[in-house]
């Protein structure tokens, strides 16, 4: 018979006492303080400033408002000039609603209709699916009203 206060060499870890009135010492695995370099990690975070790395994304008051953020996109950005560019300036396509704003449309449909879909979108010589949308609504709307409904 084995005592509790002699575990046995098969519980050389002290597991025997779980679940009994014995206490478990678990201060070996309390987490440690970590050392910090204060005169390393300030001279990090000066060089990530300096390059406009950030940690986390900025605090909502400190966003730009779209209007700004396009008009630097415009301006080619501030490194190297890569910003984006808007692909109906490159086509020299006007947009309709330039001051609107945008949401995307999601549908789940049959494939068929689906590759139909994107079939008349390609065919649609660059203009966006947008316009192709509008106009079936229009064409649609203009076969219901002619159907009597008023």
């Amino acid at each position: 018979m084995m005592s509790r206060t002699q575990p046995d060499e098969s519980d050389a870890f002290g597991f025997g006492a779980i679940g009994k009135d014995a206490e478990v010492d678990l201060t070996a695995f309390e987490p440690k303080p970590k050392a910090i370099d204060r005169a390393s990690a300030e001279a990090a975070a000066e060089v990530a400033e300096v390059a406009g790395f950030t940690r986390r994304a900025p605090a909502k008051s400190d966003r730009k408002p779209r209007a700004q953020a396009a008009a630097k996109a415009a301006r080619g950005g501030e490194k190297g000039g890569k910003g984006r560019v808007n692909i109906n300036d490159l086509l020299g396509i006007e947009d309709r609603y330039p001051e609107t704003q945008r949401a995307q449309l999601n549908l789940l449909a049959p494939v068929p209709v689906v590759l139909r879909w994107r079939q008349l979108v390609a065919s649609a010589n660059g203009r966006p699916a947008w316009e192709i949308l509008e106009r079936a609504m229009e064409a649609l709307e203009a076969t219901s009203d002619a159907g009597g409904r008023s």
